[in-house]
Formats: structure tokens, C-alpha cells, sequence
């Protein structure tokens, strides 16, 4: 028997079986960093936005430098620092999407509602359901959403989506969070027919009120402020 919280109120479940994940902690030790003078923290391997570690020599990337565990920031921190010691000009994205391969698909980048209001950042959010998304009625796969937020300017800072391919479409997201696009420059962006990138074009023009097959068009602002 399992009771949590939700925005509903505490739940219970009864099931036959419970997975507990309690986090990850970092595993440094075997295999030779104990003999070198580096600085080791709580969540891994120190770094500095080049990803050198405490000794200059020595860079770290990926799951042991504890900043994204994901096997695509690792990736694109190899190429950074594989640049930066050719002495080119690297760069690295500021915001990473993360996947859950479940069933319904989850993909999410930037900011979340709950980062917001402890921030007390005013914010707009729309949201748009797959049931009136053509592909995902022709696949059968109408369980989820899009969801986008943006700042008070209309500047998109989040986007998660639940729903079948959504780690394949949530790179639109990326895309808009990564260079801080307002919902105004996609009015004009033509998305093919019948697909499941329509659900996020149309929960951005949500944000405006615009969004054509979405029944409620009103756009509401949510202010959040901190305490005193």
C-alpha cells in the first residue's frame, strides 16, 4: 500500500510491487583518480565551464562530472572539449532535453511550472492535447500533451511533452529554448499535415489565444512572487 501526494491530494495504491529510486551518487574510485590532486564533490568530478578539472591537465565529461547524466551531454561535452584543446572556438548548449522511454514517451527541456513558482517568476503556460492532434488520432496514440511556457515577454523557456515519439519531436523545443525564440517567430512556421509536431506548434499559438483546434483560447498569466 502506497500513499503519495498529488496536486489532487494524497493517494494510495495497492500493487504487488514497488521500485524506490533514490538517486545516484558518484562512482570515482578504481580507477586512478585517487592518485591524481583532483577535487572530487558530492555529485562528482569538480569541473569549470570548460570542463577542466582542479588540475588543469585533466578534463572530465559525462555522468562523472554529476552536471547532466544523459549519454547526449556527453557527447557534446567530448566535442567541446575536444575543440577547446585544438584551441578552436567551442560552444555547448545551454539546455539539455531529457527522454524517459516509457510508455507514453516523456521528453522535457528547460524550465518546469513547480522551478517557477519557488522562483516566484511570473510566467504564461499553454497546453495542448494529442486527442485533437490528426496523427496521433491515426497512429491511436491520443494519451498526452504538449506543454509550453514562457516568460511574461513570450520568450519560450520550457517545453514537456507526454505522448507517443515525444523524444523525437521535443527538439522543437530545444531549438526555441536554446535561442530564446518568442512564440511571435513561429506564427508564420508551416508544420506538415498530418503530424505529431502540429500538437507543439499549436500549444505555442495557445499561448497568444491563437491556437486553432484547441477549444479554450483565452490566454491566462499566472503570477507567482516571492515571499518577503
Amino acid at each position: 500500500e502506497v500513499t503519495y501526494d498529488t496536486k489532487k491530494g494524497p493517494q494510495t495504491k495497492f500493487c504487488d510491487q514497488v521500485l524506490v529510486s533514490t538517486g545516484r551518487r558518484p562512482n570515482v574510485q578504481g580507477f586512478g583518480v585517487e592518485e591524481l590532486d583532483i577535487e572530487i564533490g558530492p555529485t562528482g568530478i569538480v569541473v569549470d565551464e570548460y570542463f577542466r578539472t582542479s588540475d588543469p591537465d585533466v578534463f572530465a565529461i559525462g555522468d562523472v562530472n554529476g552536471k547532466w547524466q544523459l549519454a547526449h551531454a556527453a557527447s557534446s561535452q567530448g566535442e567541446f572539449v575536444a575543440e577547446f584543446i585544438a584551441n578552436e572556438s567551442p560552444v555547448i548548449g545551454k539546455v539539455v532535453p531529457g527522454c524517459i522511454f516509457m510508455f507514453p514517451e516523456m521528453a522535457s527541456v528547460g524550465k518546469t511550472e513547480e522551478e517557477l513558482k519557488l522562483a516566484g517568476t511570473s510566467y504564461l503556460t499553454s497546453k495542448f492535447m494529442l486527442g485533437a492532434n490528426g496523427k496521433a488520432l491515426t497512429m491511436g496514440e491520443t494519451d498526452g500533451f504538449v506543454k509550453v511556457i514562457t516568460d511574461e515577454n513570450e520568450v519560450i523557456i520550457g517545453v514537456h511533452i507526454l505522448g507517443a515519439h515525444a523524444s523525437d519531436y521535443i527538439h522543437e523545443g530545444v531549438l526555441a529554448c536554446e535561442k530564446s525564440m518568442k512564440v511571435e517567430e513561429f506564427k508564420s512556421v508551416i508544420h506538415a499535415h498530418p503530424t505529431l509536431s502540429e500538437a507543439f506548434y499549436e500549444s505555442v499559438m495557445g499561448i497568444k489565444g491563437e491556437a486553432v483546434h484547441k477549444k479554450k483560447k483565452n490566454r491566462a498569466f499566472l503570477f507567482h512572487h516571492s515571499l518577503s
